[in-house]
């Protein structure tokens, strides 16, 4: 009951999420800058995502995404995750991530 109320409510978030605007290339410097619970920028697969309106609903707490942990969170989404579709946070897509040319 408890995984069917869960998957209920992603599923309610994902619908009335806010679609963000595309910014493009995105280096991990500017990722890194977005580090509060109201502005919070992680990276997954490789895209960056500003999941500033969902961090207050995350079950674990918005704190595994908080400094010091890696704002590169794709190792960790897969362990903790591994039946959650990423799909949840597509309207957070905001760009990909680029290294910084010299």
């Amino acid at each position: 009951m408890f995984l069917a109320r869960r998957q209920q409510m992603q599923e309610e978030w994902k619908e009335n999420a806010t679609k963000l605007d595309w910014i493009g290339d995105i280096t991990m410097e500017e990722v890194k800058q977005h580090n509060t619970k109201k502005d919070c920028w992680v990276v997954l697969n490789g895209f960056v995502y500003d999941i500033s309106q969902y961090i207050l609903h995350h079950p674990g707490g918005s704190n595994c995404f908080m400094p010091p942990n890696s704002k590169d969170i794709t190792r960790n989404y897969y362990a903790v995750h591994p039946k959650v579709d990423p799909e949840l946070i597509e309207k957070l897509k905001i760009g990909v991530l680029v290294t910084k040319e010299a």
